[in-house]
């Protein structure tokens, strides 16, 4: 049970950061927070769901001020610099686009923004450039672990 919760608190550690800094707490923080709640722990659920539910509780009663993280997403557009900002465009219509944190026009268009919901996201933009492009397989790669973030095909 020690070891579900040590993962429930990394898990919340690793998804959360403290809104006035933007820096994660550390696990040990989350647990005494989520002792301090009165978060209990089951064994009959994954560590993953309770700490969602357990970000939510700590939200609720204000313990600590915490929020999700914003993820980044790097977009790298090979051709000219019109099909790039046409991206931008597209994303910045449907509302996914969020604070932009590099834009660069040299060579291909890269784009770094940030945002807090990757799977709306991602549907979005795989139908978008589907349609768009007439692609019908797209497969996007997370980089350092390898693992698929979004396969799509029509």
């Amino acid at each position: 049970m020690e070891q579900l919760k040590t993962e429930i608190a990394l898990q919340i550690s690793s998804l959360c950061v403290n809104p006035s800094t933007n820096r994660p707490y550390t696990p040990s923080m989350i647990s005494k927070a989520l002792e301090e709640i009165g978060f209990s722990v089951r064994a009959d659920k994954s560590a993953k769901s309770q700490a969602l539910e357990g970000i939510r509780k700590l939200q609720e009663s204000k313990a600590i001020p915490i929020q999700r993280a914003r993820m980044r997403l790097r977009i790298s557009v090979t051709g000219s610099t019109k099909e790039g900002k046409k991206v931008r465009d597209k994303l910045s219509e449907t509302g996914n686009l969020g604070q932009v944190l590099e834009e660069q026009f040299e060579g291909e268009y890269e784009l770094v923004f940030a945002f807090s919901s990757l799977d709306e996201l991602m549907r979005r933009l795989c139908l978008w450039i589907q349609e768009s492009t007439g692609l019908s397989r797209i497969l996007l790669r997370r980089r350092r672990r390898g693992k698929d973030l979004l396969k799509c095909s029509t």
